[in-house]
């Protein structure tokens, strides 16, 4: 299916043609009316790629989402985009090599993302932004977990009122945060597959 989404929020964020020339997210209230639409673009892009849990919304409107902008040139370029809940602010980050593959708001409005540094073997994994964009700083090195599974094909990140939790079925590991970026507990677990995950 060319449809997928997640409940984020307190809405459905879907995405359609996460793989094309411009994805379009569809965002549902509760009662399942549409209560907002966005055209994904990126300059002088040719074909945007959206990962099923690259995309995230706060319960105050904000929409963040991280994909690959693919150019004429056919180089791609990793980025993370915030819309204000007007879409009159666009904010699109370049992310160099680090592709993040999880987002969420996490309860001070900040945006948190984990994912992957391309051809470096260390870095942090989860990266921290403010809503204009600007890093906030890196948590959670790579080299704390093996170096063979893949940590981020059903990697997670999930938020409370109080916390923020990173779960990976690939590390075998849970981990949570206090807002500031500050570790606060981590647990291992022995799950090969998971879904989704809820804190």
């Amino acid at each position: 299916s060319d449809l997928f989404g997640v409940w984020s929020g307190d809405s459905l964020v879907a995405v359609e043609g996460h793989s094309s020339p411009a994805p379009v997210i569809q965002i549902y209230d509760r009662s399942g009316s549409k209560i907002q639409r966005i055209v994904v673009q990126v300059p002088e892009s040719q074909w945007i790629i959206l990962t099923n849990g690259g995309f995230t919304r706060a319960e105050d409107g904000w929409v963040a989402l991280a994909g690959v902008a693919h150019g004429k040139d056919n180089k791609a370029s990793t980025f993370l985009a915030v819309i204000s809940p007007d879409a009159s602010k666009q904010v699109l980050v370049r992310t160099d090599s680090y592709a993040p593959f999880a987002l969420v708001f996490a309860p001070d409005g900040t945006i948190w993302t984990a994912g992957k540094m391309v051809g470096a073997t260390d870095y942090p994994i989860i990266r921290r932004f403010d809503r204009s964009g600007k890093f906030l700083g890196g948590a959670l090195w790579r080299s704390r977990f093996p170096k063979s599974p893949d940590l981020f094909g059903e990697s997670y990140l999930i938020a409370s009122k109080d916390r923020v939790g990173w779960f990976s079925a690939g590390a075998g590991a849970y981990v949570e945060f206090s807002p500031d970026g500050t570790e606060v507990a981590n647990y291992k677990h022995t799950l090969v597959h998971a879904a989704g995950a809820a804190l």
